[in-house]
């Protein structure tokens, strides 16, 4: 988005505090300059002291700012918000959308910090940022957490298919070794052990049970044959490895 370059100098009174903003440019040199430059000064300060530097560019008569945000959270007085998102300009432009959301609905995030998590959370769950159902929460913190279980078991999914995918190129050879062994079966009153397979069985037998049995290609091991143990009922109990 553009804006029309010129000079700004706004003073506003907040809990006690005096915040000026300054924003001047040198055309001069803008005229020639065949790339990109900052104002002379592009600052907010707080009793006199510098509180914020914003970076922003221009190339003329117009510039164009991502980091410019904090000025227009500074005039919403969430001055919680603009201490995070002064030195963080790539996490505000992320959360600016959902941001503008909830202070439209008059959210103000106890925590900053987890509610930009949980925004970039729900971004990576396919979820509306802009959706006050989401950027509101009561409960940020379980929210949070929610997203973030949410999150990790979409990758975990995700890690399972590239796994898989990588293994089924060596499924022609797993089979080429191992098929002689197909349908072994040892029983001993409740307990039943045979040989995994199928890759299939080999990546829900890790999963089950927590092991690198699939992850570490065993599968795929000349002089290695796994069998697991069952009960009965089918609940896997350990993996036997004969090599």
């Amino acid at each position: 988005m553009a804006y029309k370059l010129k000079d700004r100098k706004e003073k506003m009174l907040y809990k006690g505090s005096v915040y000026e903003l300054t924003l001047q440019w040198d055309r001069e040199s803008l005229r020639k300059c065949f790339c990109g430059m900052p104002p002379f000064y592009a600052h907010i300060r707080k009793d006199g002291a510098n509180f914020a530097q914003i970076d922003c560019y221009s190339n003329g008569d117009d510039f164009s700012v991502v980091p410019m945000h904090p000025l227009f959270i500074l005039k919403s007085k969430d001055l919680h918000a603009v201490s995070y998102f002064v030195h963080r300009p790539l996490e505000l432009d992320r959360c600016w959308q959902s941001y503008k959301v909830a202070t439209r609905h008059h959210y103000r995030p106890s925590d900053m910090g987890l509610w930009a998590d949980t925004i970039r959370l729900l971004e990576q769950c396919g979820k509306d940022i802009c959706n006050p159902k989401y950027v509101c929460p009561q409960n940020l913190r379980a929210e949070h957490d929610y997203w973030m279980n949410r999150h990790n078991q979409m990758e975990q999914k995700r890690r399972s298919r590239e796994q898989m995918q990588q293994a089924k190129r060596k499924e022609a050879e797993f089979y080429k070794e191992k098929s002689r062994y197909f349908g072994i079966t040892i029983t001993d009153k409740n307990l039943v052990i045979s040989v995994l397979d199928t890759l299939e069985a080999f990546q829900a037998e890790g999963n089950a049970l927590h092991h690198c049995v699939f992850q570490c290609e065993y599968y795929a091991k000349a002089d290695s044959l796994i069998l697991s143990a069952h009960d009965k009922e089918g609940t896997a109990s350990r993996r036997l490895s004969s090599h």
